[in-house]
């Protein structure tokens, strides 16, 4: 039971966790709570008498696929071989219960990350001071394990496998039912949480937030809704960081999932699939409470934050992200500038927003600089009705522009205020082709579903199981 998945983007993403409790753990818990959140409690998962676990080693791509024939590369690797000699090292006997692994690389065997996790029962060949997992009522090991394979310059790579910590099984079975793309960046508001939980590793604690106030705060944060506007900063650069602090979530549903947040505690969160929610002017570490300082982060006199951030490869193209945020954690200004290893100049572009007094967003005004003399300018304005529901997105270029006129894209809503589409329409008001539209249809329970439009310009996917009941042509 198996799952790699690699991303060829230019960040990364993170893993960890905690395991089941003994009464002692149960009772110092009991007595752990944080000063710097209230609502939020500290549980101790820290392993002390636990064994050194890290390790490091050479790896040929060439080699390895006239060995195996897998071109997969270091996914591959870690799935067929890495995996079961991690297994072995520790215990007799070993059996692989579940694995989950997600990786991030700059295309084939160019280097990358992989983190994930491995359930496995066996007898210990050493004392190994871990914590024991639940799987479906078997106590198991579970350890996170964070690859990260660095090039040699010679066509190899050295391979480094950060020290374990403990993990908390999260898994889609008959049970719990884990959200997925549907519910986390994809479209609508994240289901209500009762609880959530950061696991920090450099701390060996869990800090656990339960204050409602902060909890619709965080699901805020960790929404990406299609019908409001999100104005997001550059998050943490994933790619960088040394180690990775697991997010529970635990829904008022009973439903359960596992994110991931930087290391470092700046903004940024992924689900294993998607970047882009952000934490904004408040760090995840702000939010749970943890006694660190978050990397990039800047409180000033005057109330505003700045944070920056710089993302990619020192001897290769680069970015530095500068964002500023109100004294209300709105972002009012953006700026990034990218250098190029084979140029000596750079491009930039800032966003600058401007709010309404309800506090929407009214506008962003986008300008960049490309090599330090292209320019383009980008008004975008944003149209609400009274009962202030956005209705429509206005994209005006400047008019020396190569990119034409601008074009706007209507919002439509059906008799529940529920969004039905997403319209896209040229500057002189034409509407486009389906095709570059969306469109949704809701269950019962109320759930927001995806047309996906056919070659004939027909919705598909609908409540009908086979084909939408809304045909588009005219």
């Amino acid at each position: 039971m198996k799952r790699i998945i690699v991303f060829l983007l230019l960040a990364a993403l993170l893993l960890g966790g905690c395991g089941t409790r003994t009464p002692e753990t149960e009772a110092r818990e009991a007595q752990s709570t944080s000063t710097a959140a209230p609502g939020t409690e500290t549980r101790d998962w820290s392993e002390p008498n636990a064994v050194d676990d890290g390790y490091s080693f050479r790896h040929d791509p060439a080699a390895y696929y006239e060995e195996t024939g897998d071109d997969s590369g270091l996914s591959g690797l870690i799935e067929k071989t890495l995996l079961p000699e991690y297994v072995d090292r520790w215990v007799d006997g070993g059996e692989v219960l579940w694995t989950e692994f997600y990786g991030l690389g700059s295309g084939g065997n160019q280097g990358g990350f992989y983190f994930g996790w491995i359930a496995f029962t066996g007898t210990p060949k050493t004392e190994l001071g871990w914590r024991t997992a639940d799987y479906n009522g078997t106590a198991c090991y579970c350890r996170s394990i964070f690859f990260r394979e660095m090039p040699n310059g010679d066509g190899t790579y050295t391979v480094i496998a950060a020290k374990s910590y403990p993990m908390d099984i999260v898994f889609v079975n008959d049970n719990i039912a884990a959200i997925g793309m549907d519910d986390l960046f994809s479209g609508r508001m994240l289901p209500t949480l009762a609880s959530a939980e950061l696991y920090v590793p450099q701390l060996g604690q869990s800090f656990v937030m339960t204050e409602e106030t902060a909890l619709r705060s965080l699901e805020k944060a960790l929404s990406k809704e299609a019908d409001t506007v999100r104005v997001t900063a550059t998050g943490a650069d994933f790619a960088e960081q040394e180690n990775l602090c697991p997010l529970y979530l635990h829904c008022a549903d009973g439903r359960k999932a596992l994110l991931f947040t930087a290391g470092d505690g700046a903004d940024g969160c992924t689900d294993g699939f998607n970047f882009g929610a952000v934490f904004g002017a408040e760090s995840v570490f702000e939010r749970f409470g943890v006694p660190l300082d978050a990397a990039g982060y800047t409180h000033n006199a005057d109330g505003s934050t700045t944070v920056t951030n710089s993302f990619g490869a020192d001897n290769s193209e680069r970015m530095m992200s500068t964002a500023r945020y109100d004294t209300q954690g709105r972002l009012v200004y953006r700026e990034q500038v990218w250098t190029w290893a084979d140029r000596d100049d750079t491009d930039v572009h800032t966003d600058t927003v401007s709010y309404r007094e309800d506090g929407k967003v009214a506008s962003t005004l986008g300008r960049s600089n490309l090599g330090q003399s292209d320019e383009y300018t980008t008004l975008t304005t944003y149209i609400y009705n009274e009962r202030g529901d956005l209705t429509r997105i206005n994209v005006e270029y400047d008019p020396t522009d190569i990119f034409g006129p601008g074009y706007y894209r209507e919002l439509r809503y059906d008799e529940q205020n529920r969004l039905v589409a997403y319209v896209f329409h040229y500057a002189d008001g034409r509407e486009g082709l389906p095709s570059g539209n969306t469109y949704f249809w809701y269950t019962d329970e109320g759930q927001r579903c995806l047309y996906i439009v056919d070659a004939d310009g027909n919705l598909i996917g609908g409540p009908d199981g086979t084909s939408g009941d809304n045909p588009l042509h005219k």
